[in-house]
């Protein structure tokens, strides 16, 4: 029963770096993204009304959204591998 134990911390502990790493790595990306879009976007556009439109790029685009199914992704998978844990630990 000890062994078992003991494998389940050590598994808990490599299954909390891999999603802190993922989750570190989301984040680095998602600053690089905003610093990409800070200096695509440096030109000031003049505001003829009380929006106006801000073309970005399409690779910005395209980043933001992969960042965010990623983050969603890993938040799907920590939750439902948490809930099979808990069943079988039961």
């Amino acid at each position: 029963m000890k062994t078992t134990s003991i494998l389940n911390r050590s598994n808990r502990k490599r299954l909390l770096r891999r999603a802190l790493n993922v989750s570190m790595l989301s984040v680095t990306l998602a600053f690089i993204l905003l610093s990409i879009a800070q200096t695509a976007n440096a030109q000031t556009l003049e505001c003829k009304g009380k929006f106006h439109r801000i073309d970005q790029p399409t690779s910005l685009k395209a980043g933001v959204a992969t960042t965010g199914l990623g983050m969603i992704g890993l938040e799907l998978w920590w939750f439902l591998s948490r809930k099979i844990k808990s069943k079988t630990e039961k």
